[in-house]
């Protein structure tokens, strides 16, 4: 008698890499999987083929299999938008022995995974935020803005759910993401997070008004000094010890040039977990909100040797010393024992913030990207 096979259910909002995952999986080819081909009642797009990326039907043919209860499960995804997965797609190849990966919208994959019980795995593939996910979709550059708009609403939606799956995947850098899939679907055990359970990650906060490159130039250096493995930019909204707080351009587009500055440099990261958080914005609550979404990773706070001369005037100064062994690195003018010897770059945002307002140009002091965004949109002027 043949053992049944698995049926390994994948599931993401819109945006966050589902698609390549699951194509990079199947070249592969080491894990002997069959795919489930969806159906839909919308029209290929370029390049797409019936039968392969979707059985492509008329709204009629879809109603009529609705009818016949062909369907393990569909769903009205969009308005006038259906989709579904054939039970005749599934059915005989698990019974077969065969392994089965069902690409599938949220709500279906919960469906799925209650009428097939432990012959399912389910996994949820998540964006590292919903910020980082309109920024996905914008740089896709095929959709307007309404389109995101109503792609990111239905994201918000649809990670309420991921709780209901086995298994959640962050697809935050894609060989990740991918290798962490491929564990689960080979064993059925979670190691999501397994690569990066010795990796440690600096947190280098502030208002970046704008990121430029004494910022970069100091985390790439801080990334290659051995202290830590990556380098997060945390964006924040507010600082609390500011007395008067300098005039802010959106959060939206203070990330936008960070992530615009760092794009294709190794070790460095954005991360936009203060815009969630209560404001004003604490540290000791960065950290450790950090420290329960990823609790495989050590995390160590990166701080100038200005704000180390005032750390008592920190809240919870003494945790986050304890817990988070600050990384001190020299600013002109702040002389502090401890600090990495480092190169000083001696680069203000204030002052790139003037010089644009005095039509200067600061083309030496920012990446061309970040330069060209602040022209393009016409920043601080």
């Amino acid at each position: 008698m043949t053992d049944k096979g698995k049926l390994i259910i994948i599931s993401a909002p819109s945006g966050c890499g589902k698609s390549t995952i699951i194509g990079d999986i199947m070249d592969r080819g080491q894990l002997d999987l069959q795919f489930s081909v969806s159906a839909t009642n919308r029209k290929p797009r370029e390049g797409e083929v019936d039968g392969v990326n979707y059985h492509f039907l008329t709204d009629q043919q879809f109603k009529d299999l609705i009818a016949d209860g062909a369907f393990v499960e569909y769903e009205q995804v969009y308005p006038g938008r259906f989709y579904g997965t054939l039970r005749s797609e599934i059915q005989n190849r698990v019974n077969e022995g065969h392994n089965v990966i069902l690409d599938i919208d949220v709500k279906g994959g919960v469906n799925v995974k209650k009428q097939f019980g432990d012959d399912a795995v389910s996994i949820f593939i998540a964006p590292p935020s919903i910020s980082e996910l309109r920024w996905r979709l914008k740089k896709r550059g095929s959709e307007s803005d309404e389109d995101i708009n109503e792609r990111v609403g239905r994201a918000e939606f649809e990670m309420q759910f991921r709780d209901d799956y086995d298994h959640v995947v962050v697809n935050d850098t894609l060989p990740e993401a991918i290798a962490a899939l491929c564990a689960i679907s080979s064993t059925g055990s979670d190691i999501a997070t397994s690569s990066r359970e010795a990796m440690t990650a600096g947190i280098f906060g502030g208002s970046f008004n704008p990121v430029h490159n004494g910022h970069i130039a100091l985390a790439k250096a801080l990334a290659s000094s051995g202290e830590v493995d990556e380098v997060w930019f945390t964006l924040s909204p507010l600082n609390p010890l500011k007395a008067h707080p300098e005039e802010l351009v959106p959060d939206r587009q203070r990330m936008e040039m960070l992530k615009l500055a760092i794009e294709g440099i190794p070790q460095l990261r954005v991360c936009d977990i203060e815009l969630s958080l209560p404001r004003p914005s604490y540290t000791i609550t960065t950290l450790r909100t950090l420290d329960h979404l990823h609790p495989a990773i050590k995390f160590r706070l990166i701080i100038g040797s200005d704000n180390m001369l005032i750390f008592d005037r920190w809240k919870a100064h003494d945790e986050i010393m304890r817990e988070y062994t600050p990384i001190v690195y020299p600013r002109p003018g702040y002389r502090w024992d401890g600090a990495l010897p480092l190169p000083v770059h001696d680069i203000s945002s204030t002052r790139i913030r003037e010089m644009v307002h005095n039509r200067q140009s600061i083309d030496t002091l920012v990446p061309p990207s970040v330069a060209n965004y602040i022209r393009h949109h016409r920043l601080y002027r």
